[in-house]
């Protein structure tokens, strides 16, 4: 099969140019040539055409072969050139060789074309695919030389001297160098100013390991730019192999990290920040997933709740909190997360709850827990996150301060209840002591009215007891040493517990003085030595102890309505039956009692808390079931000296009766007729009124006939003070004695008597009211 040739022929012999192609075909080509004779018809056909082989006779009448090697070369193109010539010299071939002819065959010598042929085929084919291939090669290179230039990274190439030998235009715009000062100079020395390679200076360099492992590293330096200022950069060190395989250069590629360096270290500081935060806070900080397992707890849980982290994260939600907190607590995080899973709005974001938790001491805490969704980057529910704030403190004060306004309410009532009862006692024993001094002891009915007095005696003792209890008790105020009372009645209090209890005082010698009723004291005292032999059935040991107490901010802060001072403490223990958190929460209400058939009234320590309460003063009570109950009791230190301590005199020889005229004021009809006759039979010239309206008249025309008013205190319109102030405006040396069954602001001032006055509390016997208006005659 013949083989295609494209043949420029440059010969002006027609006979040669037969013969030449005669010789391809026998070679074993099939040519297809065009025959060209001058300069032009060449450099016409090279332009038309290509050719793979140009064969030239050297000489011709107008043209030659080495002008037509001079068209070809200025051409640009490679095609093989052949010089045919019948004879030439030595040195005509040599100058046309070096001028580019490939090759050079006498027409005698035509056997060696066909050869020569084929071998300038077979290199320009060579050529041909190497020019290409360097085309490729140095297009490639402009694109990958483009590729690395708009590249946002430095890229800088270094050989195994640790010399630069390529960098791209973005290295050279960040550090400021240009091209020429960096290409062929140490790595070390333009990255980082040093005049030896980087271990020198304690650095890690990782171009070695990447020159011996061929495998990429990666690593974070510092590099400094041309005016000095050093960036932080990650670098990526790459192998870069040449034909063979072999490592020659690694390509780095470093990119500057200075901005996300400080954004991580900004997040550090925050991250940090709220570590501490977290870490120091006093109220429990947690994370749970959306399954309510526990992902985060700061370490307040463990003051709090007493239990380590650790404990905390393996607790299942049952041994965390009681039934009723974990019900609450599982409804309000099911509430906030399928909230969350549908369309989370406000109400399923914060959540607010007071639960109970356990103590691993047993005891069960206070909390306040908020909680709220955290939404992940695209705004999704992922994580519950809240706080827990220990409320114990405040429960109690609460619990304290409902109790306390509790109190002051039943206390309302029962001065309010004291004040009509008291009109009626004083009408029932009135009338009773004065049918008994005129009946005969023999009488059928005289045993009958002992019975009628003394159940109002009884009844009398009980409203004075809820006179105490509301601090509506007009005192007699004494300055004095608890230790003196607590002496006076230490016997009194042996023979009320029994031999079977034992009683032990701590009285602290240097004790501070108070300023009270002493009667009130020694109820106190009595009071709460009753119910600490009630509580200690089978015997016992009960303690009484004083000392002088300072009540700080603190203990102020963590206890309703007492305010820091100097106290007398008061301290009354026993190591009886003690009773159960319902049962103290109750102990202060009046009426409230636990002994059985009909022991006890329930106003021991009602009243007790009255008392205290009424002057000034604080009572706090501790028990616990099986142990005992303690009261202690703090009474503002009095700095005044103690009045002289003695027992109340009794006279016994008292002047009864009388004939002067006393003005009667009182609204409560029976109590009005009662006192008009307890004070008639005994001598004196009464004139009775029901209200102060008309006393104001009949004084304004009698009043130099009046030795003394009497009047109620509490009564509609005008009261007693009032009524008192208005006649005296006309008398000023008017006596007056006030009565009340309820006393209020109108004569004394937080239940103390003022200077001067004259009072009889209701209910009243008929000698103590007699004795009351001869006194307050004889001033």
């Amino acid at each position: 099969m013949s083989i295609p040739l494209r043949l420029l022929a440059l010969e002006d012999n027609e006979d040669d140019y037969l013969l030449l192609l005669r010789e391809l075909r026998r070679g074993g080509y099939d040519a297809t040539s065009v025959r060209v004779q001058t300069a032009a018809d060449m450099k016409s056909a090279l332009a038309d055409a290509t050719w793979d082989i140009i064969i030239a006779d050297y000489s011709m009448p107008q043209f030659n072969a080495l002008d037509g090697l001079k068209i070809k070369n200025e051409s640009g193109k490679d095609i093989p050139y052949i010089i045919v010539s019948g004879d030439i010299g030595e040195d005509i071939a040599v100058n046309a060789m070096k001028a580019g002819a490939h090759d050079y065959i006498m027409k005698s010598s035509l056997k060696r074309l066909i050869p020569a042929i084929e071998r300038e085929l077979r290199e320009a084919e060579v050529r041909m695919q190497r020019i290409q291939a360097e085309k490729g090669l140095e297009k490639a290179e402009r694109y990958f030389r483009s590729m690395i230039n708009n590249l946002q990274e430095d890229i800088v190439v270094i050989d195994r001297d640790y010399r630069i030998t390529d960098i791209n235009n973005t290295t050279l715009a960040t550090t400021g160098y240009s091209r020429e000062e960096v290409v062929g100079r140490f790595c070390f020395e333009v990255n980082h100013g040093y005049s030896v390679p980087c271990d020198n200076y304690g650095i890690d360099c990782l171009l070695d390991e990447v020159f011996i492992t061929g495998e990429s590293r990666k690593c974070r330096h510092v590099h400094k730019k041309k005016n000095g200022k050093t960036v932080d950069v990650d670098i990526l060190l790459s192998p870069l192999q040449n034909e063979e395989g072999d490592i020659t250069h690694v390509i780095e590629s470093a990119r500057d990290i200075s901005e996300q360096i400080k954004i991580e270290e900004e997040l550090r500081e925050s991250e940090e920040k709220y570590r501490l935060i977290a870490e120091n806070a006093t109220d429990i900080i947690f994370v749970m997933d959306m399954d309510l397992n526990c992902v985060y707890i700061s370490p307040a849980v463990q003051k709090i709740r007493g239990y380590t982290i650790e404990e905390v994260k393996k607790q299942p939600m049952e041994e965390v909190m009681p039934p009723e907190s974990l019900e609450k607590s599982l409804k309000i995080f099911e509430k906030v997360r399928t909230g969350a899973q549908s369309e989370p709005d406000d109400s399923t974001k914060n959540q607010v709850m007071e639960l109970q938790l356990y103590h691993k001491e047993g005891h069960c805490v206070w909390i306040e827990t908020k909680t709220s969704l955290l939404l992940d980057q695209d705004g999704n529910p992922f994580r519950i996150i809240g706080t827990s704030r220990d409320i114990t403190e405040r429960k109690t004060l609460e619990k304290q301060l409902m109790q306390a306004a509790k109190m002051e309410a039943v206390g309302r009532l029962a001065g309010g209840i004291a004040h009509d009862f008291n009109n009626a006692l004083t009408t029932i024993l009135g009338l009773s002591e004065l049918m008994l001094m005129n009946l005969d002891p023999n009488h059928p009915s005289h045993e009958q009215l002992k019975e009628i007095r003394a159940s109002g005696y009884r009844c009398a003792n009980l409203t004075r007891q809820l006179l105490a209890f509301a601090r509506k008790q007009t005192l007699e105020l004494t300055v004095f040493n608890l230790n003196d009372v607590i002496e006076n009645i230490r016997k009194m209090l042996g023979r009320i517990i029994g031999e079977d209890i034992e009683l032990v005082h701590y009285l602290e010698p240097d004790l501070g003085n108070i300023k009270a009723d002493i009667g009130q004291m020694e109820q106190i005292i009595i009071n709460l030595a009753i119910n600490a032999r009630d509580a200690m059935p089978n015997g016992g040991k009960l303690t009484i102890e004083t000392k002088n107490s300072y009540i700080d901010e603190a203990y102020a802060t963590n206890h309703v309505s007492i305010s820091p001072g100097n106290y007398i403490l008061l301290t009354i223990s026993d190591n009886g039956e003690g009773m159960d958190d319902d049962v103290r929460s109750k102990v202060f209400e009046p009426f409230f009692t636990t002994k059985k058939d009909e022991k006890g009234t329930g106003l021991g320590l009602a009243t007790t808390y009255g008392i205290v309460k009424q002057n000034h003063g604080y009572i706090w009570i501790y028990s616990e079931k099986g142990v005992g109950t303690s009261l202690k009791i703090y009474l503002p230190i009095w700095d005044e000296e103690q009045d002289a301590f003695a027992k109340k005199k009794t006279e016994t020889s008292e002047k009864l009766t009388g004939s002067e005229s006393i003005l009667l004021v009182e609204d409560d009809e029976s109590t009005r007729k009662t006192v008009n006759q307890i004070l008639s039979e005994a001598g004196y010239q009464v004139k009775e009124v029901a209200n102060s309206k008309k006393a104001v008249e009949f004084y304004g025309q009698n009043n130099d006939k009046i030795n003394l008013i009497i009047t109620d205190v509490i009564m509609p319109g005008m009261n007693g003070r009032e009524l008192a102030e208005r006649l005296m405006k006309v008398t000023p040396e008017l006596r007056i004695l006030y009565m009340s069954g309820y006393t209020d602001d109108a004569i004394v001032h937080h239940g103390v008597l003022e200077d001067g006055m004259q009072f009889i509390q209701k209910p009243f016997t008929p000698r103590l009211l007699l004795r009351k208006v001869r006194k307050a005659l004889d001033l």
